[in-house]
Parts: C-alpha cells; sequence; structure tokens
C-alpha cells in the first residue's frame, strides 16, 4: 500500500490509535505498579494488625499474671472471665489471620505461638485453682482447714504446761500455710514431733487422735498445693519464655515479611518507573514519528496547493490544484471545489471578455454609422441652405414679375427652371433624410442591442457574485473545520483564508465590472434617448420635406401655365410668394432639425467613444487573467 494515498483522516487515525495505544500501555503498567504498592500495602496492614494483636494477646497474659500474682479474692473472681477473653481474642486472631498467615507461610508459627498461649492460659487456670484451694486467707481453703483442724485439738491445750509447744507448732503452721520450702517443712516437722511428745506426756493422744489425724492430712494436703504450686510456677515460667520466643520468632518472621513486602514494593515500583519511562519514551518516540510524517505529508500537499494558488492568484485561471482520487482526503476535496471554482470563473471571465469583444466591435461599427449619419446631416443641412437661397430667389424673380410684365416669360421659364431645381433638390433632400432615418434607426437598434447585452453581462457578474460568495462561505466553514483541528488545522487554515482572499478579489473584480457595464449602460440608455429624440426630428423634416416637394410641384405646375394664362399673374404671383414664403419656413425648420441632428450625432458618438474606452479597460483588466478562449459565436 502506497502511505501518499492516505488521507489525512486516516493518518490522524493512525497517530490517534498510537497514542491510545500508549496510553493503554501506560495505563496498564500503571495499573499494575498501582496493583502492587496496593498488595504490599494490604500486606503491610495485615502484618500491622496481626503485630497488634500479638501485643494486645501480650498484654492481656500481662494482666491474667498480675491478677493470679495478687492474690486477692474479687481478682480471682473475674479472672475466668478474663481468661476466656484471652482464649477468644487468640481463636479471632488465629482466624482472622488465619488466611494471610497460610500466604506468608506463617501457619506453623500462628499455631505454634496458639499452642503456647493456650498452654499457658491453662497453667495461669491451673494456678488460678490451686491458689483458691490454698485459700486467700488463713480462713479461706485448706489454710482455713488447718486453722480450723489445728484450733480443734491445740486450743485447749494452751492451758496446760504445753502452751510453748502449742505456740510453737502456731508458728510453724503459719509458716507451711504460706510458702512451702524443705526448711519450713523441717522446723514444722520438728514443732509437730515436739507438740506430739507433749500429748504423749500428758497422755491425751487417743482423745485428739480424730482431730490430729485430720490436722495432718490438712497440712499434707496444703504442702502438696505448695509443691503444686511452685511447680505451676515454674511451668508459668517455662511458659511465658516459650510464648515469648514463640511471640517474638513470630514477630521476627512478620518483621521479615513486611521488610519483604516493603522491598518488593520498592523494587516494583522502580520497575514500574523504568516501564513507565520506557513505554513513555516509545509512544512519545512513535507518536512524534507519526506527527513529522503527517507534518511532512501536510506540508508537501499544501505547498503544491499553495503554488498552484498563487498562479490562480495572479489570474493564471488555468492552474489546478492537485487531486488524488485515490486518497480523496478533505485536501483533495478542498483542491477539487478549488479547481471547479477556478474553471467556472475562467469560462465566465471568458464570456465577459468575449462579450466585451463583441460589444467593443459593434460600437465600432456604431462610431461608423454614426460618422456616415454626421455626413449625411452635413450634406442635409447644405442641401436645406441651398433650397432657402432658391427659395430666395424665387422671391426676387416674384418681385420683377410684378414690377415688369413684359418679362413674364422669360421669368415664367425661369422660375419653371428653378422649380424643376428645387424638385430635383428637395427629392434627393427627401431621399437622404430617408436614408438618415434609417441610419438613425439602425443606430438605435444596435444601441438597444447593446443594453441588452449590458444586462447579460449584469447577469453573468451576479453569477460571478453568487460563485465568489459560495467560495467565500467554503472558505468560512474550512476556516472553522481548521480552528476546530487546532495546531493540525493551521495550515488548512491558510489555505482557507488565500481562497476566501481570491473570492474577495473576484467580488471586487466584478464590482469593478459592474461599475463598468453600468455606466456603459447609463451611456446607451442616453444615446437611446437622444436617437429618439432624433427620429422625431427626422419625422418631421421628412413631413414638411414632403410638404416642400409639393409646393415646388405646384409652382413647377403654374409656372407651366403661367404662359397659357398671362390674365391670372398676379394671383398666381400672389400664391407664389406665399408657397416660397412657407418653402423658407420649412427649409429653415429642416436646417435647424438637421443642425440639432447634428448635435445629437455628436453627442452619440461622443458616448459610443467612452464605452469603447470602458470596454478597453474591462478588456485590459480581464487580460490579468487566463483562461481557456472560447469562440465567440458559441457565446
Amino acid at each position: 500500500m502506497n502511505l501518499k494515498n492516505l488521507g489525512f483522516r486516516l493518518k490522524l487515525s493512525v497517530m490517534l490509535c498510537a497514542v491510545l495505544a500508549g496510553l493503554a500501555m501506560l495505563l496498564a503498567v500503571g495499573d499494575r505498579g498501582l496493583a502492587l504498592q496496593q498488595q504490599t500495602q494490604e500486606r503491610v496492614q495485615q502484618m500491622s494488625e496481626l503485630n497488634g494483636a500479638l501485643s494486645a494477646l501480650a498484654l492481656n497474659a500481662t494482666q491474667v499474671h498480675q491478677d493470679v500474682n495478687s492474690g486477692r479474692a474479687d481478682t480471682m473472681a473475674s479472672l475466668p472471665d478474663r481468661i476466656q477473653t484471652s482464649e477468644q481474642l487468640l481463636d479471632d486472631l488465629v482466624e482472622t489471620h488465619q488466611p494471610a498467615a497460610v500466604e506468608m507461610g506463617l501457619l506453623d508459627e500462628l499455631e505454634a505461638y496458639r499452642r503456647a498461649y493456650s498452654e499457658l492460659l491453662l497453667l495461669y487456670q491451673n494456678l488460678a485453682d490451686t491458689l483458691q484451694r490454698l485459700g486467700f486467707s488463713r480462713s479461706e481453703g485448706l489454710r482455713g482447714a488447718v486453722q480450723e483442724f489445728g484450733d480443734a485439738f491445740q486450743q485447749p491445750l494452751i492451758m496446760v504446761s504445753a502452751r510453748e509447744q502449742v505456740l510453737a507448732l502456731r508458728e510453724a503452721e503459719r509458716d507451711i500455710t504460706q510458702a512451702a520450702s524443705a526448711e519450713l517443712e523441717a522446723q514444722f516437722a520438728e514443732a509437730w514431733g515436739e507438740f506430739q511428745d507433749m500429748l504423749g506426756a500428758v497422755g491425751v493422744t487417743d482423745r485428739y487422735a480424730q482431730e490430729i489425724d485430720d490436722y495432718e492430712q490438712s497440712i499434707a494436703q496444703i504442702v502438696e498445693a505448695h509443691h503444686q504450686q511452685a511447680e505451676l510456677e515454674q511451668q508459668l515460667e517455662l511458659g511465658l519464655q516459650q510464648l515469648d520466643a514463640q511471640q517474638a520468632s513470630l514477630l521476627t518472621q512478620v518483621d521479615r515479611l513486611t521488610t519483604e513486602a516493603q522491598t518488593s514494593a520498592a523494587r516494583g515500583s522502580i520497575r514500574a518507573r523504568q516501564t513507565l519511562l520506557l513505554v513513555g519514551i516509545v509512544v512519545a518516540v512513535s507518536v512524534l514519528t507519526l506527527s513529522f510524517w503527517i507534518i511532512i505529508s501536510v506540508r508537501s500537499t499544501l505547498q503544491q496547493v499553495r503554488t498552484d494558488l498563487e498562479r490562480v492568484g495572479e489570474g493564471d485561471l488555468t492552474a489546478r490544484l492537485p487531486v488524488n482520487e485515490k486518497r480523496n482526503d478533505d485536501f483533495d476535496s478542498v483542491s477539487q471545489v478549488v479547481n471547479n471554482m477556478a474553471e467556472r470563473l475562467g469560462s465566465l471571465i471568458g464570456q465577459v471578455v468575449d462579450t466585451a469583444a463583441t460589444s467593443s466591435q459593434r460600437i465600432r461599427s456604431l462610431n461608423q454609422d454614426m460618422d456616415v449619419l454626421k455626413t449625411n446631416n452635413g450634406l442635409l443641412i447644405d442641401q436645406a441652405e441651398t433650397v432657402a437661397a432658391s427659395t430666395e430667389e424665387i422671391s426676387q424673380t416674384l418681385t420683377q414679375i410684378n414690377q415688369t410684365s413684359t418679362d413674364l416669360n422669360t421669368k415664367s421659364d425661369e422660375t419653371f427652371k428653378a422649380a424643376r431645381s428645387g424638385t430635383r433638390t428637395l427629392q434627393e433632400a427627401l431621399s437622404q433624410l430617408q436614408e438618415t432615418g434609417s441610419v438613425v434607426d439602425d443606430t438605435h437598434n444596435t444601441l438597444k442591442k447593446s443594453g441588452d447585452m449590458s444586462e447579460d453581462i449584469d447577469r453573468v457578474i451576479g453569477i460571478i457574485n453568487d460563485l465568489a460568495s459560495q467560495t467565500n462561505l467554503l472558505a468560512l466553514n474550512a476556516a472553522i473545520e481548521a480552528a476546530r483541528a487546532g495546531d493540525a488545522g493551521r495550515g488548512f487554515a491558510v489555505v482557507a483564508d488565500e481562497v476566501r482572499t481570491l473570492a474577495e478579489r473576484t467580488v471586487d473584480a466584478t464590482a469593478r465590472i459592474t461599475d463598468i457595464v453600468d455606466g456603459v449602460q447609463g451611456s446607451t440608455a442616453a444615446a437611446l434617448k437622444t436617437m429618439d429624440q432624433a427620429q422625431i426630428h427626422l419625422r418631421g423634416v421628412l413631413e414638411n420635406s414632403e410638404n416642400a416637394r409639393t409646393a415646388i410641384a405646384d409652382i413647377e405646375a403654374r409656372a407651366r401655365v403661367s404662359a397659357d394664362a398671362a390674365e391670372q399673374i398676379s394671383r398666381m404671383v400672389h400664391e407664389v410668394s406665399e408657397v416660397a414664403a412657407q418653402i423658407s419656413q420649412s427649409v429653415d425648420s429642416v436646417a435647424q432639425k438637421a443642425r440639432s441632428d447634428a448635435s445629437s450625432i455628436h453627442l452619440v458618438t461622443g458616448k459610443a467613444t467612452e464605452s469603447a474606452h470602458l470596454l478597453e479597460q474591462l478588456d485590459k483588466q480581464s487580460s490579468a487573467f487566463t483562461f481557456t478562449t472560447t469562440d465567440p459565436q458559441d457565446n
């Protein structure tokens, strides 16, 4: 596939797809980095929650230990609830963090911690039971039993001589009930032996045998309880150490996993940044490459369009913008529109030039006809003056006839000859006036055709103005589309502006042509008006000339019969004088009409010359355009 045939929109679509693909890659990489950071953050949060839960359990275990060591009955009463709460916290911790522990490989450590903590709670419970069994005062538990059994047989003996042994035994009893040790047990055994010796000496052993047996059993139980307490305390010591070790190990693992997660997150963040940077560079390079490719392609197209538009702007309407029919993008559409506009504009200007040439040729013909009319009018004036002179001679002849009748025949002959000459002159003048009327009619028709052709020129100029307005509208639409395209449409906006400038220049040129044609139409209308007046005057001259011809014919007839009717000379001379006066007036009128026609003809000639100059200016202005010539006959 030839890349030159790719349309402008397709190129922009390719660049847009590349940008979108790059953005998708950037979003994918960024999403992956965010997911990794979120995963790390969740793991760190889980580690923090686990650490906090372990700390809470450790604190709770410390409180249980303090409660157990307090030795207070109220504290011991709430100890089972506290132990149950600790067990519930332990179960919640394991249940909550077991999935995360499985995922992070901490399940064994967590289960070991759970077992150690449960065993520790069990030891605390056993120790609490043992302490409760011992009693929290001398009147409770085993201590109370020892006190009670001792009082049962020792109190009566205080009153006898065994007081010293009883007090020593009670002292040893108090010590052994508080704590158990080999030394205290030896001291109690010694005191108890002395007490038993004293009982044997006084002979009361059998009497207090049951009390002594109960007392010994209670002492044995309390010693056993103390031993059990010591053993439980030792186990608690080991349990606490084991729990601390398990907690320290678990916390170490948690810290290690947290550090690893943070390190992994940092590495993932670095990799994400590097990937983002790499993808961004690739996308930027791709977009820049596509942009340079599109800019170079558009610039090449615009350069060709600009070159051809400059030719069109210089008047070469044969120039055609390049159009790639395979590509057929917006530039090709604009080029095709401009080509069609240039072709139609060239055709219209060619028609205007042809019409102007035809009008100029017809005006030259009109000038020639007006020259002929002017010459004929001069002849008419001369002939009218000749008729006037002849009429004057007739008047003189009639005067001579009145003075002398002897010369009647001679004067009649002269009158007959003069009348016949006047008839010929009037016939010639009448013929020339008829020809002048025909010339004036032809001139009138020619000027009317020129006016019609000027109206045709107005219609053609109207079409040109419509095309220029459409071109200006297209250029405005193109400028709007270029403004929407932003920076990528600047070149397109320049083309649209140049097209609009060309359309405005076309409107200006047609406006000047319209002014010229309006001048021609005005001049033609004035010439038509003048020719109408000339026709009216010529008709008057023809009518007067016909009257003059009739009068001369009458004179000729009368001159013919003057010899036969001498008695009627006076009357005929009078009639001839009147006719001569009328002829003189008619001839003067004809002369005046002819002079007026000469002025009108001069005015028409001047207007025609002015129209010819205007058409020459139109031809010079049109010569700035180069277009395909057409045959005037085709128009």
